[in-house]
């Protein structure tokens, strides 16, 4: 068996069809970010690294709203995406081939560039030290390899989208949150709560109005609005990414190199591009949000601190 993977192969038939089975983690993957990273982008390399590209690939069931951006994403993709019940049986031999998709969502979520474990240091809870270190050296590999997949990966996604990373257009783009479709309000999601609901920014037209006094170009961009072309396209061609931390900074992915992705962060802790940043090549820059959830502000001069400060280091 070439790959690493998993692979359960039905017997006396034909491969014409993979099912894509996601790990177990704790986030669940009907909510954007965790789709993305933990069962998409590592599905999208397994297809493409098999050359199962002429295979009917069935993706489980993410809840409606997903599932329409799974299909939505396959036919721009030019490939066959169907959808498969959740609940159906994990050695059920309703497909030719079943892989279990890695979540890389999870070292983008847990690595802290060691800061936990040099704390603990400090503090000499040496035995705590070393379980975290140990952690972290498994995250720190983990988005190492995640980097290694993702040039292929990406040349692959723009090819077949007729994408390509370009600053011609010189705009950021000011991340707008969609209100919640019914399916995250009505009790029927794994986690309830979606886009606005769970935070916004609520002075984003200060924003948008300060940047363009400042002769700052800004699109304001609402990815939950779009099919996966769209958002693709969009974030291929800006100088850089503002907005509150959210599931719309998974996209970060396909910003150009070199761009400036500036989070309004309401965590302690740093924001999940921050790590995306490490595996792309573009310079993260958290800000503390103020306010209180769901509505948040970020300084709209802070931001333009920020801008000039990138624009004079580039």
């Amino acid at each position: 068996m070439q790959n690493k993977f998993v692979m359960i192969f039905a017997a006396q038939r034909s491969q014409l069809s993979l099912r894509l089975l996601p790990r177990p983690g704790p986030e669940s993957l009907e909510h954007f970010f965790h789709f993305m990273w933990g069962y998409f982008l590592p599905g999208l390399h397994i297809i493409f690294s098999e050359k199962a590209e002429n295979r009917l690939i069935l993706f489980q069931s993410c809840g409606p709203v997903i599932d329409r951006l799974i299909l939505e994403a396959g036919e721009a993709l030019g490939l066959q995406f169907r959808i498969y019940p959740k609940k159906m049986s994990r050695m059920s031999t309703s497909a030719d081939a079943i892989v279990h998709v890695a979540r890389w969502d999870i070292p983008l979520l847990g690595f802290d560039s060691f800061s936990i474990a040099r704390k603990l240091l400090t503090e000499m809870r040496l035995k705590a030290f070393f379980k975290e270190t140990i952690k972290q050296a498994i995250y720190f590999w983990g988005l190492a390899r995640i980097r290694q997949r993702m040039a292929p990966l990406l040349r692959e996604i723009y090819v077949r989208l007729g994408a390509q990373e370009s600053k011609l257009d010189c705009s950021y783009l000011l991340l707008e949150r969609s209100t919640p479709p019914e399916f995250y309000i009505n009790d029927e999601a794994e986690i309830s709560g979606y886009g606005s609901s769970r935070r916004y920014l609520a002075n984003i037209d200060a924003i948008e109005k300060t940047l363009r006094e400042q002769d700052i170009p800004v699109l304001r961009f609402e990815p939950g609005a779009c099919g996966f072309a769209e958002q693709v396209r969009v974030f291929t061609r800006c100088a850089g990414v503002i907005g509150v931390r959210g599931a719309e900074f998974a996209n970060t992915i396909f910003v150009p190199k070199g761009s400036l992705v500036i989070t309004g962060n309401f965590l302690d802790n740093k924001a999940p591009a921050a790590n995306i940043a490490l595996v792309k090549g573009f310079l993260s820059y958290n800000i503390k949000v103020s306010g209180q959830k769901p509505a948040f502000n970020i300084s709209p001069s802070a931001i333009v601190k920020c801008i000039r400060n990138h624009e004079r280091r580039n």
